[in-house]
């Protein structure tokens, strides 16, 4: 397989995207655990699709790395989100 594990699961969930009608004009698709091998496939391959991606990373130091994978709109440490979250 060319494109390996992580490159099928993305575009079956790119494809599920399409197919429950979300479009590039909707907003923001918002890619959780960006810096794993399955999450950082469809950064890129939503970016080259022309969505707007925004990351969401437990890692501080991986945010420059996922600005240059294509998530050049937001790429959010998941500590800063923690004060949002209600259980």
């Amino acid at each position: 397989m060319i494109i390996g594990t992580a490159g099928f699961t993305a575009m079956l969930y790119i494809m599920a995207l399409e197919e429950n009608g979300v479009t590039i004009d909707k907003g923001n698709i918002i890619v959780t655990g960006a810096s794993g091998g399955v999450g950082n496939t469809p950064i890129q391959l939503l970016d080259k699709l022309g969505y707007s991606v925004t990351t969401v990373t437990g890692r501080e130091s991986n945010l420059d790395y996922l600005k240059a994978l294509g998530a050049l709109n937001k790429c959010c440490y998941v500590k800063n989100l923690l004060p949002y979250l209600t259980l």
